[in-house]
C-alpha cells in the first residue's frame, strides 16, 4: 500500500474506488456463492472499521437484512454461537481485536474485508474481500470508504438488493464541490473548541463517528460522538459558546440543529435539507440528494475528511503523527496470532 498525504488520498479516492469495484463485487459474489448461514449478521471491527460497521447495518437493515454492529474489544468472552453469520473488518488485516473476536464467537461462516489479500486476517475467516485499497493516509481516509464500497457491495448481494453504483465518482466530487465554499466559516466556528459533539442517525451516526474519530488523531481536538436521538436526552447539556456541534441529517437533526443556534452554541449543519439557511452560530452544508444510504455515507465521509484538513492545517498540523502507540493492537509481519 502506498501512504500519501492526507489531502492527496482525498483526492484519488473517487478514482481507486471505480477502478476496484469490479474486482470487489467478483470476491463479493465468490464469498455468497458459498452456504451462508441465515440470521443476524454479525459485523465488527475496531477503530475507523467499527464505524464504517455502524455505517453498514443500518443500511443492511433498510434492506430488510438483520444485523448488528459490535465493537470486536466488546466480543472477547463472548459466548460461542453469538452470531453464525460474521462480518469482520480490519483494513489492514492486522488488527488484533477482531480476530480475537472470531475465535470468542466462533461464527459458522465469516467474511474478512481488508485492504489486500495476504493478511492474518485472511487466516481466520472462510472468505475474504479485498477492498483494492492501493494508497490511503495517517490517519486512514481511502480504507475507510474503500470498506463502506466492499459493504455495501455484500450487503446487496446478501439481501439480493440492486444498487446503482455507476457514476459514483461523480456523486462523491460533486459533493466535496457543493461543501467547499462552507469550509472557510467551519474552520472558523471550530478550530478553538474546547470540545465538538458529532451527531447523527442511521448510516450517518457511524459517520459521525469516524468524524470524531479523525478530528481527534488529526488536528487533535476533544470530540465525541452521538445517536441524534440519544443526543436529545442530556448529552447536549455541557455546551455552551465555548464548544461546538456538527450535525450529519436531514431530520430530527434540522431543527435540532436551529435550536442550538438559538442558544448560541456554534453549530455546522451537513444535510440535503433545504429548508434551513446559514445565521448566526449556525453553518449549513448543504449536499446533493443521493438517496442511498452507504453511498451516502461515502461522500459525506469525503467531506468530513475535508473539513478535518482544514482544522488541521490552521492548527499547525501538516501531518498525523500518532504520540500515544500501543505496541499490542497489530499483529506484526512473520508472527501468528
Amino acid at each position: 500500500m502506498e501512504k500519501v498525504d492526507f489531502r492527496a488520498a482525498i483526492a484519488a479516492q473517487p478514482t481507486m474506488l471505480d477502478r476496484c469495484r469490479e474486482a470487489v463485487q467478483e470476491q463479493v459474489a465468490a464469498a455468497c456463492a458459498r452456504d451462508i448461514p441465515e440470521g443476524c449478521a454479525l459485523v465488527t471491527g475496531i477503530g475507523a472499521s467499527h464505524y464504517a460497521a455502524l455505517c453498514a447495518v443500518s443500511h443492511w437493515r433498510h434492506q430488510g437484512l438483520p444485523a448488528m454492529a459490535v465493537c470486536s474489544g466488546e466480543l472477547f468472552g463472548a459466548a460461542p454461537g453469538l452470531g453464525r453469520l460474521m462480518v469482520a473488518l480490519s483494513a489492514s488485516g492486522r488488527s488484533v481485536e477482531p480476530i480475537e473476536a472470531i475465535k470468542h464467537v466462533r461464527p459458522s461462516f465469516a467474511i474478512g474485508v481488508s485492504n489486500e489479500t495476504g493478511v492474518p486476517l485472511e487466516d481466520h475467516v472462510d472468505a475474504l474481500v479485498a477492498t483494492g485499497c492501493s494508497i490511503d493516509s495517517s490517519p486512514n481516509t481511502a480504507s475507510f470508504v474503500g470498506t463502506l464500497q466492499a459493504l455495501g457491495l455484500l450487503g446487496d448481494r446478501l439481501g439480493d438488493a440492486r444498487t446503482d453504483w455507476d457514476r459514483f465518482s461523480d456523486r462523491m466530487e460533486n459533493a466535496i464541490a457543493a461543501a467547499t465554499p462552507a469550509l472557510e466559516r467551519v474552520t472558523e466556528m471550530l478550530r478553538d473548541r474546547t470540545s465538538i459533539d458529532l451527531v447523527g442517525s442511521q448510516c450517518m451516526f457511524g459517520i459521525a463517528g469516524y468524524a470524531a474519530l479523525l478530528l481527534r488523531e488529526f488536528p487533535r481536538l476533544s470530540a465525541q460522538s452521538w445517536a441524534t436521538h440519544n443526543f436529545l436526552h442530556g448529552p447536549m447539556e455541557p455546551n455552551d459558546i465555548h464548544t461546538a456541534v456538527v450535525i450529519f441529517g436531514d431530520g430530527r437533526e434540522v431543527p435540532l440543529a436551529s435550536c442550538l443556534a438559538g442558544y448560541g452554541i456554534a453549530t455546522v449543519l451537513v444535510t440535503t435539507n433545504a429548508s434551513i439557511a446559514d445565521r448566526d452560530h449556525l453553518c449549513v452544508v448543504r449536499l446533493p440528494d443521493i438517496g442511498h444510504g452507504i453511498v451516502a455515507a461515502m461522500s459525506v465521509a469525503s467531506v468530513a475528511q475535508l473539513m478535518v484538513a482544514e482544522l488541521a492545517a490552521v492548527r499547525g498540523f501538516t501531518s498525523c503523527n500518532f504520540r500515544y502507540r500501543q505496541t499490542d493492537t497489530k499483529i506484526l509481519p512473520g508472527l501468528a496470532k
